[in-house]
Formats: structure tokens, C-alpha cells, sequence
């Protein structure tokens, strides 16, 4: 029939009718005759490692080698014999002649056999800790003078320092005195009178105490004479003797003292010269004082 479409032919007899039936399977027939051998199949994987077998026999006992003489670092000029043993460039070498001589070890298989090979270098190994502070140095040369700084403004006044000491000196001769009293000016060169009046008198103008009496004579006064210093202190022309006094005598020709006396501004001074017995001659004598 026309327009058949999607009519299966097994079960659509309306569609379809039996042409030509399909015939039964036949009977097996006889076996071939065999075919020619294939080609070789890829090599199969490695088996596993079998085990381990027996230990064969001990060898033979080698010859004795020559025995090693330690000859040290290798030098040119050294013949070496079998056995010696020296040292090149880190490593270690062993002769293996005689009358080896000028064969340098690492260059020279004939003549040398390595001993003990250089090792590498091993990797660097890690920062250490810091080591203590080492002593100071011994300190460097002074260096070139740098260039002079401006000038710095003007610092302030100091302090007023404490007032010195007033010093008293002068140089007066005397002539050959009767024993006595005789008075000299501390100030006024070559006065000296046997009485104590206004002009060998000294006024003192700041208030001070002594603290030195220094006197000494060009000719000492001679066996038996004695000659006393004083000094003598006082206001309006009036003086007397104070504790500060020293003596020469003899083959002397200075004496000291160290008393301290007070002396208040305004008041006079002078010094006194009591003498034993009369002197033998002219004599200079220096007076000095200080007062502080």
C-alpha cells in the first residue's frame, strides 16, 4: 500500500505480506586448515629482582704493599722512593716507584697514586653570635688643628676674689748702735731712729691680720749680741710692742715669725730693734711683713 511509513514488517501484515522466509541455521562444517604464525607481541614487563645468592668463597690473601713513609709537604728537589707518602696542594700521595724525582703528584699518575683526596668545600655554615666587645684601641694621631671659632660673647663678671695680702718690705742701714732700743720704718727705706716718732711710723689702710715676719742682716751680730725684732702696733702716734717678734744672735743672720696679730684699718706700724750690747759694725738690715 502507499504512504507506509513506520509499520514494522514482523507485525504489520496489513502494511506488509511475506516475501521470501529467512531458512534455518546449517550444520558446522570442517575445521580449517591452520594459519600462518602471527607477529612477535611487545616485551612484557621486568619480573621482580630475585634473591640474593650465596656468598662465594674468600679470595687469595694479596701481596704486601710497601709501607708508608710520611716524607711531609712534596718538594721538587726530593727524590722519593716506593711508599712515600707527601702532601701537595690538600691532598695526600703515595710513590709508586723509586728514584721518583721532580714528578709533580697531581700530574704524574705513573709516579703517584692519590692517598687521601682534598675534600670540597663544605657549605658555609651559620653566623656565629656576636663575639664580646674587643678592648679599646690604642688611640689614633691627633688630627690636623681645625679652623679658630668666632669668638664667644663676654661671660659675666666673676665674683670679687678675697683681698690679698698687704706686704710690708724695705732695706735700712744701721750704723754702730750703743746697746738699746733702735726703731725702723716698714716702709720708708734707710729710717731708723732711737726714738719711736711719727717718722718711722707706717699707717696701715685695710684691716688684716699678720702672718709672716721676715728679717735678715747682711753681717751677723757676733758672739754675746743679741738682736730682738718686734713689731709694734698702735693708733694716733701711739704704739706698743705686739707678739710678733723674733731675735739673731751670734754668727745668725735672719730670724722669723709666724704670730698673728691683728690690725684694724687706720692704725700705725713699725718695728723695734732692742740690741744686747753694741754692735761691731755697720750692718743693712732687710725687714719684710705680710698682712692678710
Amino acid at each position: 500500500m502507499n504512504s507506509n511509513t513506520n509499520n514494522n514488517p514482523t507485525t504489520s501484515p496489513t502494511q506488509w505480506a511475506l516475501l521470501a522466509q529467512q531458512g534455518s541455521t546449517g550444520s558446522t562444517g570442517a575445521q580449517g586448515a591452520t594459519g600462518s604464525t602471527g607477529a612477535t607481541g611487545p616485551t612484557g614487563p621486568q619480573g621482580a629482582t630475585g634473591t640474593t645468592g650465596a656468598t662465594g668463597a674468600t679470595g687469595a690473601t694479596g701481596p704486601q704493599g710497601p709501607p708508608i713513609n710520611f716524607r711531609n709537604t712534596y718538594s721538587t728537589s726530593t727524590t722519593y722512593a716506593i711508599g712515600d707518602a707527601v702532601f701537595f696542594n690538600g691532598s695526600s700521595y703515595i710513590s709508586l716507584v723509586n728514584s721518583n724525582t721532580n714528578h709533580q703528584p697531581d700530574t704524574s699518575p705513573t709516579q703517584w697514586a692519590v692517598l687521601a683526596q682534598q675534600g670540597s668545600t663544605g657549605a658555609t655554615g651559620a653566623t656565629g653570635s656576636t663575639g664580646p666587645t674587643g678592648a679599646t684601641g690604642a688611640a689614633g694621631a691627633t688630627g690636623t688643628q681645625g679652623p679658630t671659632g668666632a669668638t664667644g660673647a663676654t661671660g659675666a663678671t666673676g665674683a670679687t676674689g678675697p683681698t690679698g695680702p698687704g706686704i710690708f718690705s724695705m732695706t735700712s742701714t744701721a750704723a754702730s748702735l750703743l746697746s738699746g732700743t733702735n726703731y725702723f720704718s716698714l716702709t720708708k727705706s734707710s729710717v731708723v731712729g732711737i726714738t719711736d716718732s711719727a717718722s718711722v711710723m707706717s699707717i696701715v689702710p685695710t684691716a688684716c691680720t699678720t702672718n709672716k715676719f721676715f728679717v735678715a742682716v747682711d753681717s751677723a751680730p757676733g758672739t754675746g749680741i743679741t738682736e730682738t725684732f718686734t713689731v709694734r702696733t698702735g693708733s694716733n702716734f701711739t704704739l706698743t710692742n705686739s707678739s710678733m717678734s723674733c731675735s739673731i744672735s751670734g754668727n745668725a743672720t735672719s730670724c722669723s715669725s709666724t704670730t698673728g696679730v691683728s690690725i684694724t684699718a687706720g692704725q700705725f706700724i713699725d718695728v723695734s730693734m732692742a740690741i744686747s750690747s753694741s754692735l761691731l759694725s755697720a750692718e743693712n738690715v732687710a725687714l719684710g711683713l705680710t698682712c692678710q
